[in-house]
């Protein structure tokens, strides 16, 4: 039995960024019984990590060109999600509820790819400080392990 080839589309980033936002946006809209974070506008949007150090050091690394890693922060939901920058094919990714409350940024991973089964369910807290269009954001995993990144927003035009 022959089968059909199948088409790979190929979105432009900005598209990908776009559709991302607004299905996450729909997935986990605000509740009348949930209380709104007390000051979250500054965090909330989409952003691209630029440099990292997820060892514990001090050192800074630069973002891989190969694989994009994007944030996306709407009033009640965050997920991360690296997207390989030649096929735009999603690799690892995690998402949940947040908290942000001056300066205290708090994840609640909900789902993700299989390596984030020991997080799920975990609060991973760190101290966030948002400068111009920059994040940055350093604190522990529920597993311990300390890392400090920097985001960049990302700009729809």
């Amino acid at each position: 039995m022959k089968t059909k080839p199948v088409k790979q589309f190929k979105f432009k980033q900005k598209s990908v960024f776009l559709i991302l936002a607004i299905l996450i946006s729909f997935c986990n809209p605000v509740s009348a019984n949930e209380p709104a974070n007390a000051d979250n506008s500054d965090i909330q949007g989409t952003w691209k990590l630029i440099s990292y150090n997820h060892v514990g050091d001090t050192i800074l690394q630069t973002a891989s060109p190969v694989v994009d890693r994007i944030k996306i922060i709407n009033e009640t939901s965050f997920c991360w999600l690296d997207v390989s920058a030649s096929s735009n094919l999603v690799g690892s990714s995690a998402g949940g509820s947040y908290t942000y409350n001056n300066g205290k940024y708090t994840e609640r991973i909900e789902y993700g790819s299989s390596g984030m089964v020991g997080y799920a369910g975990k609060d991973q807290v760190f101290n966030v400080k948002i400068e111009n269009d920059k994040m940055y954001l350093s604190g522990s995993l529920s597993s311990g392990l300390r890392i400090t990144e920097v985001w960049e927003k990302v700009s729809v035009k």
